[in-house]
């Protein structure tokens, strides 16, 4: 899986689920059609489409159990699970994008930093 977001380490959500994480890291990686915009008031950012967008985010090897429970986390806070691949190493990874039209205007970044 591909994160970029509140499940990155240093974030709240990465050891929410587990102490040791929320998975095996694989490493950094980017992934190119797609850009970060955060609404104000909201703690964690969106992916959303973009043609001359890139994320730089991290990899991880996630357990079928935990993925299942993050699979339905992300779909209740309106995003859509997409296949991508990364553009370092190639590897094929999920994504949670959002697809809202209401983000037109917010600024558009690639990184999520450690607040």
């Amino acid at each position: 899986m591909f994160f970029y977001g509140t499940l990155k380490k240093g974030h709240y959500n990465h050891t929410r689920f587990s102490e040791d994480g929320i998975g095996k890291f694989l490493g950094e990686d980017r992934v190119t059609g797609y850009s970060l915009v955060q609404p104000d008031g909201l703690p964690y950012p969106f992916a959303v489409p973009d043609v001359n967008g890139t994320i730089k985010g991290e990899l991880y090897e996630v357990e079928d159990k935990l993925y299942n429970f993050l699979h339905r986390m992300e779909l209740g806070a309106g995003y859509t699970s997409k296949h991508v691949t990364t553009t370092k190493d190639s590897v094929d990874a999920i994504m949670y994008v959002s697809e809202q039209n209401s983000f037109e205007g917010l600024p558009r970044f690639d990184f999520f930093p450690i607040s």
